[in-house]
């Protein structure tokens, strides 16, 4: 047998493995879940206008995954040019790989594995800044929304009657975020002028110029992208009889977003993690604990592990360049 060819037999057999463990974890993963046969007790006891809240809330996974992989392919953009559909297999390979890994850093492995190898290491460094505009938008709300959500925890607090505290907050935290993203270049720039050199912090030197232009736009389809999420919870809440406003559920799915990425992300706990906080959260406007629980599930399998699967036969079938 030829070198290459054994070397094709050997590669192909550990994508194997590792597809077989990512599937295997999600087969556990709805195993192990308490809330999973009551979910798919209701769903097929879900009327007509469950049904188009269902459809829609695939309709909307596919455009936060979309936002987030136009996003991916348009700081990528810089080094390698990629076609939208490839950009979104990619992403979906990188949610497939990050589930095997603590706080989903091979994330960042599975999106780059398919990558020209020049620009893997390049790649890397972009997609940490892309990913950072969606940071920021995250503690920006999630920090407001604990704010406005003390007085439900503390009811003799005045602080959501204070508007100088939350206004003053808002401009800090509004300031404070944009102007660590959109001075990203001069913060690199100052590092390196001082022989900066640690190895975690020096692959970002060799980044291509991001203009204003172009951080602009990544936080814009941030903004998006996050809104379309907490649509999702808006929706998943209506499927299962929540009535919740628009508001109250735009600062509960903030609060637990901000609060999820406080906690460091093992992926085999990450459902149990988001639906306590989303208990915590959306259970201060409603006393239905349970069908917080199932939406919350739901959502969890319509934005990850649908993506997980499909990012797995990914794996197995492409081939890097």
């Amino acid at each position: 047998m030829k070198k290459s060819s054994l070397k094709n037999h050997i590669l192909f057999l550990v994508k194997l493995i590792i597809v077989a463990l990512i599937l295997l974890f999600a087969y556990f993963k709805l195993k192990n879940s308490s809330d999973f046969p009551e979910l798919l007790k209701l769903l097929f006891e879900f009327n007509s206008t469950q049904i188009s809240y269902l459809i829609l809330l695939i309709i909307l996974m596919l455009a936060n995954w979309l936002l987030e992989s136009e996003k991916w392919r348009f700081i990528i953009s810089k080094i390698e040019k990629l076609k939208p559909l490839t950009a979104l297999s990619f992403v979906w390979t990188g949610v497939s790989i990050g589930t095997l890994t603590p706080n989903r850093i091979g994330e960042f492995v599975g999106r780059v594995m398919f990558l020209k190898p020049e620009n893997r290491k390049r790649a890397s460094s972009l997609t940490l800044i892309g990913d950072l505009s969606q940071l920021l938008i995250t503690i920006f709300f999630g920090s407001l929304a604990i704010l406005l959500l003390i007085p439900y925890f503390d009811k003799d607090s005045n602080l959501i009657f204070n508007k100088s505290i939350v206004y003053t907050f808002i401009i800090l935290s509004f300031t404070l975020s944009f102007g660590v993203f959109f001075s990203i270049n001069k913060i690199i720039n100052f590092f390196k002028n001082r022989n900066f050199k640690p190895n975690w912090f020096s692959k970002f030197y060799d980044l291509p110029i991001i203009s204003f232009k172009d951080k602009l736009i990544l936080f814009s389809l941030s903004l998006l992208r996050y809104l379309v999420f907490s649509f999702q919870y808006f929706v998943a809440l209506k499927i299962f009889g929540i009535d919740i406003s628009f508001y109250n559920c735009f600062i509960a799915s903030s609060a637990m977003f901000f609060a999820s990425h406080l906690l460091p992300n093992i992926a085999i706990v990450e459902v149990g993690i988001k639906i306590s906080f989303s208990i915590l959260f959306f259970g201060l406007f409603t006393n239905k604990i349970s069908a917080i629980s199932i939406a919350s599930l739901l959502i969890y399998i319509v934005n990850i592990l649908i993506p997980i699967v499909i990012g797995g036969i990914n794996i197995l079938y492409r081939r890097k360049k």
